[in-house]
């Protein structure tokens, strides 16, 4: 498979990933569904950093409270 044809296919899976939650009519939201699917196949896991952790009141590094993409 080449990564043109991986490409397309996260496209469809983020289509329908969008219509499940509503928001097929969004471009955006749909682009950024597919980036999520191919980079998760394409680029290794492992190398990714990881996410930052927001300072809390206190100091302390706090957890990220947004909500998934895909849940």
């Amino acid at each position: 498979m080449t990564l043109e044809e991986i490409r397309l296919r996260c496209l469809e899976l983020a289509m329908e990933q969008a219509k499940r939650e509503g928001v097929h009519y969004d471009r955006n939201a749909i682009a950024d569904i597919a980036t999520e699917f191919y980079n998760r196949i394409v680029i290794d896991p492992a190398a990714q950093p990881e996410p930052e952790k927001a300072k809390g009141k206190r100091g302390r590094a706090a957890t990220d409270k947004s909500p998934e993409i895909f849940e």
